[in-house]
């Protein structure tokens, strides 16, 4: 029993399970997580360690090295990236993204092995720490500022933020929220140095003397005659009074010397590493990131409920609000793929209501909600989450969804029309059509299925769009030949056309509303006569076609060869990012102090505010930190980083672009009228995709940096030769000056010292000691105390050689007796990629104006004979144009494998060699389509499109082998092969350019921005509309043509071999017969 008699048999039944997939797919969407792009899990591991006091060259030496010694032998990490700078080594290990789960945690231990057997780090560096990371680590979905908005100082701004940021980590769905521009509060003890060497007093000493005051000791247990009793000994400060009166030492004469007497104390907030601002304003900066599976428009939803809440325990003159919310972003961009999936499905209804009837029509549309409800259902199971990619793929597939349906209810009608009983038509229609329908569907599925295998983070990014696709279309097959035969017999169309133009002239004489529905009819059997004399004049266009085949044959192989010529003029860019945001990144002269540095930024604030707001929605500011183009973080006084939003809008959306270009021009100008300010400024898009990396990724490898410095700067300057090229810089920054302590051994033994005892005592002067702790009685946290001397007694180089140390007999002994100070300058940061040293140089492009793969090109042209200057270095091209690479040989890899598929499935059906290469004919036709339509809209070549293009060689065959194999019945009936094919042809006509024009028009609205435009998707939908355009072509045309051609061949064959053996057999002697004597 097939499925179509099985439908119409249980009609109860299918109509249940119907109700059923379409309510079950609903609850599915509501609880289906929604966001921009799909999650995609990065197989990194992050290793930190923390050498405070320690210079950039000290870490790389006896901190980077070590651990990389043992890391670089784990067989599954592909790649080794590491910075070290002052007081931090940060090592990033990119693991094999193809490992299982299980292998994947084996890899994680063995790196935590490796780092335990590195060898002896430095006593006082702390353990490296490990972190995983993951994709919703990555992406911050909304930032929380607290700003200062009536001057009420750090401290305020301070307590509002730790109570913000406990709060919202308790919001279901927050992974982790960091804080910039929170400093700790801490007790400060600044000690007069002439007061205390007056006393015979050192920091040390002072601090020591805190510690063992401020302490709360438990003395055991009192038996007396009321019981037991807990006896402690509480000398904890309760107050600053009470640091101030501890006694430090006991002169001779019995006067007690008390810390007031040498040192002042203050209670604020620890030395500030960073400097936060929110329009211009002091602030707290909150990023808010999401955990996996959590809906990121419900997740802040949540954030701003609570937000409207706390409002009114906010104090005077302070602001708590949200900046940069990725919904921002999200929403009108889903807002426009979903009304233009709506405008694409009304479309589709509206030309298949004209063309086979309102009812066929709501017959033919239910496959597409009914579909895309199904899918979801599995959409959990298969990590799909409700994004652009499926999104898209549901715009491309909503066409196809009901090609099958009409194929199926096309032939049913043309059955009915023939006069045949309705139930009976329904069977033999359906049936008629079923394995080519079947095999149809398949077909597409196999060519989206191999995109599957396309690895790397842009194949993982991308891979919910052929999982969306496959989804869907078995839901479609599932809809066309089970459910709609039953739909069919209970609400399909009775009457035949003829008999549907009486009724509809009946319905003219009923009334104004017969009229209208009269007027709808007459309409479409106006179009029913139209496809009519379509037909016949695609009769006449057909007849010489096949007539003169080796004409056409030969046009048409010409035509794919001028069409492949014109293909290497493709312009590629297959990540065209989106952005909704850009930052600001500063680079001042490397010894600016965080102070200064700021001064500079509220410059470029005081720009940033007077743009007009359709360009500047709101920014961010913060001090003293910036993100490399590997997205690491890096800690110096003289960087700073402004992020600025820019307003989103559904339709009309302002060209980002254009705003970037804008703001490019304020800052070049500023850096030009700055020049002892500023060493390097650029305007850099954050762009929402896949993490590939900058467009443009120079990689210089050798172990001498001032080599790679060189070769970097000539970089530099051949890229601001190209047009589109911005935003260029390099990681090899300059670092500040370094006073380095050198030890005179001989002297400094001759009072006992050593080297740790002089660095404890620089260090304890200049950046203070931690002696113990304090808390007020109405604290809730411990604030540290910090003993250090006074600011304007270590402001100068010569200050830090008059600092004491006490010797080994007791006497206090300077610096400048045993030791020197030396100034020195090295680099900020000190990189290595797999053990060795690198220096990378980056930059936008304005995808205008250029591609990361033209801009690559031009450089690997450009300095291709590196290696002949300098031997020992080696260029690697990285970022976004490496992965543009691997991801099109994948991507190009997995096209064979389709075609392939495709292949076995038709050979399967018509159990024929050749009649799958006729089918196939049509595949270079819709590419030809495809580079047509991008060469003549100007558009470049993006993954999406690169995808769809490889999925659309599975979509053109389906009406191609619907018309071969009618064209096969037509020929067993024993029509001749020309009347046969120009037969089929013209039966096949209006439900191929149905089908056709289905996908088309779906396309449409997103193609022209009917609801809003993309600039990811927009140039896709219009190609692939081109490529199936052409495609119809092929089919009507190219078709018939290959099917008479390949015909007369065969037939030529067979007669030719038949005549060789038939002289063979005339040749050969009769065989004798039994002899007589026998």
């Amino acid at each position: 029993m097939t499925l179509p008699e099985f439908s119409v048999r249980q009609t109860v039944f299918v109509n249940v399970l119907f109700f059923v997939c379409m309510i079950g797919g609903w609850n599915a969407l509501k609880l289906t997580e929604v966001e921009y792009y799909h999650d995609v899990v990065l197989n990194q591991v992050v290793v930190t360690t923390t050498w405070t006091g320690a210079s950039a060259d000290e870490v790389e030496r006896l901190v980077t090295a070590k651990l990389e010694d043992e890391l670089i032998t784990i067989g599954d990490i592909e790649e080794m990236r590491s910075a070290s700078q002052s007081n931090i080594s940060m090592i990033s290990l990119d693991v094999d993204e193809n490992l299982e789960a299980v292998d994947y945690e084996s890899a994680v231990n063995d790196i935590r092995g490796a780092i335990e057997q590195a060898e002896a780090l430095p006593l006082d560096a702390e353990e490296p720490s490990l972190r995983e990371i993951i994709s919703e680590e990555v992406s911050d979905v909304v930032f929380i500022v607290v700003s200062d908005t009536g001057g009420v100082g750090d401290l305020a701004l301070r307590d509002v933020a730790q109570e913000v940021e406990s709060r919202v980590r308790e919001i279901p769905g927050v992974s982790k929220v960091d804080i910039r521009g929170f400093q700790e509060r801490e007790v400060r003890v600044f000690v007069d140095r002439a007061r205390a060497n007056l006393h015979g007093l050192t920091i040390e000493d002072i601090a020591e003397r805190v510690r063992r005051q401020n302490q709360n000791l438990p003395a055991g247990t009192l038996q007396d005659e009321f019981g037991e009793a807990t006896v402690r000994a509480t000398g904890d400060y309760r107050s600053v009074d009470e640091i101030l009166d501890t006694v430090v030492v006991e002169e001779t004469d019995g006067t007690l010397v008390r810390v007031r007497d040498v040192a002042r104390v203050e209670r604020g907030l620890e030395k500030a590493t960073f400097v936060t601002r929110y329009l211009g304003r002091p602030a707290v900066v909150l990023s808010v990131a999401k955990k996996d599976e959590t809906d990121v428009r419900h997740l802040i939803a949540r954030v701003d409920g609570f937000l409207e809440e706390f409002a009114p325990l906010v104090p005077e003159g302070i602001q708590v609000n949200t900046t940069i919310d990725s919904s921002d972003f999200v929403t009108p961009r889903i807002a426009v793929l979903l009304e233009n999936l709506a405008t694409g499905m009304f479309l589709v209804a509206g030309l298949l209501w004209f063309t086979i009837g309102f009812r066929n029509a709501m017959l033919t549309i239910i496959a597409i909600p009914f579909s895309f409800l199904t899918a979801m259902i599995f959409f959990p199971i298969l990590d799909i989450s409700v994004n652009s990619n499926t999104l898209v793929g549901m715009l491309l597939v909503s066409g196809m969804l009901v090609d099958d349906a009409i194929i199926v209810l096309e032939n049913i009608y043309r059955k009915i029309e023939e006069g045949m009983e309705l139930k009976q038509a329904v069977l033999v229609g359906s049936n008629e059509v079923l394995w080519p329908v079947a095999t149809a569907v398949t077909t597409t599925i196999a060519a989206f299925a191999p995109l599957l295998l396309v690895g790397g983070t842009a194949g993982k990014f991308i891979s919910v769009m052929p999982k969306c696709v496959v989804v869907c279309l078995i839901a479609s097959l599932f809809e066309c030949l089970l459910i709609l035969p039953a739909h069919y017999l209970d609400f399909g169309s009775r009457q035949s056309a003829r008999a549907k133009a009486a009724a509809a002239r009946d319905r003219v004489r009923s009334g104004i509303f017969g009229a209208v529905a009269g007027f709808f009819e007459r309409l479409r059997i106006g179009m029913e006569k139209g496809f009519d004399t379509l037909r016949a004049g695609y009769l006449v266009l057909l007849a010489p076609v096949i007539r003169h085949r080796a004409s056409f044959v030969a046009l048409f192989l010409s035509s794919l060869l001028l069409t492949c010529a014109a293909g290497t003029r493709l312009q590629f860019d297959l990540f065209p990012g989106e952005f909704a945001t850009f930052n600001i990144s500063l680079e001042s002269p490397p010894d600016f102090s965080l102070e200064q540095t700021s001064a500079v930024t509220q410059e470029i604030e005081a720009l940033l505010l007077e743009m007009p707001a359709e360009d500047v929605l709101d920014f961010n500011t913060i001090v003293g930190l910036a993100v490399d183009l590997n997205y690491d973080r890096i800690i110096a006084p003289n960087l700073a980083m402004t992020t600025v939003a820019i307003p989103q809008t559904e339709r009309n959306q302002l060209r980002p672009q254009d705003v970037l270009d804008r703001v490019r021009e304020v800052i070049r100008n500023f850096a030009a009228e700055h020049p002892d300010d500023v060493v390097n400024l650029r305007v850099e898009s954050e762009r929402y995709g896949p993490p590939v990396g900058r467009p443009v990724e120079v990689r210089i490898q050798s172990e001498d940096f001032a080599v790679n410095k060189k070769i970097a700067e000539k970089i530099k300057v051949y890229l601001a030769t190209i047009p589109g090229v911005d935003g260029i810089d390099d990681n090899l920054k300059e670092g500040p000056r370094e006073i380095r302590l050198e030890i005179d051994d001989e002297r400094a033994a001759q009072f006992g010292l050593t080297f740790e005892d002089l660095a404890r005592a620089l260090r304890g002067a200049n950046d203070g000691v931690v002696s113990s702790s304090f808390r007020s009685p109405t604290a809730v946290e411990d604030d540290d105390i910090r003993v250090l001397l006074e600011p304007s007694q270590r402001d100068r180089l010569l200050d830090l050689l008059e600092i004491e140390v006490r010797g080994s007999q007791g006497q206090l002994v300077r610096l400048a007796d045993v030791a020197r100070l030396e100034v020195t300058r090295g680099y900020l940061a000190y990189r290595r990629v797999d053990g060795k040293r690198a220096v990378t140089v980056f930059a936008d492009v304005d995808d205008e104006l250029a591609t990361s793969i033209s801009v690559n090109r031009d450089l690997e042209a450009q300095f291709a004979d590196i290696r002949e200057r300098y031997p020992a270095v080696d260029l690697i091209y990285g970022g976004e144009y490496q992965e543009s690479n691997e991801s099109m040989r994948e991507t190009l890899a997995a096209f064979p494998v389709a075609l392939l598929a495709i292949y076995m499935l038709l050979a399967t059906l018509f159990r024929s060699y050749t009649q799958p290469l006729i089918v196939l004919t049509s595949v270079p036709l819709g590419f030809a389509g495809i580079i047509f339509g991008v060469l003549t809209l100007g558009y470049s070549v993006s993954f999406n499109l690169l995808y769809a293009a490889v999925g659309l060689s599975g979509v053109v065959v389906n009406d191609s082998l619907v018309l071969v194999d009618f064209i096969n019945r037509a020929r067993r009936e024993g029509v001749p092969l020309l009347e046969a094919v120009a037969q089929a042809g013209a039966q096949r006509l209006r439900p191929v350019i149905l089908t056709t024009m289905t996908t088309v028009v779906a396309l449409l609205p997103m193609a022209f921005g009917l609801q809003g435009s993309s600039k990811s998707f927009g140039p896709f939908a219009a190609a692939i509309a081109f490529g199936l355009l052409f495609a119809m072509i092929g089919t009507l045309f190219v078709i018939p043509l290959s099917y008479a051609t390949f015909a007369s061949v065969e037939e030529r064959a067979k007669g030719i071999f038949n005549r060789a053996r038939g002289a063979a057999d005339r040749a050969s002697p009769e065989p004798a017969g039994p002899g007589v004597g026998s």
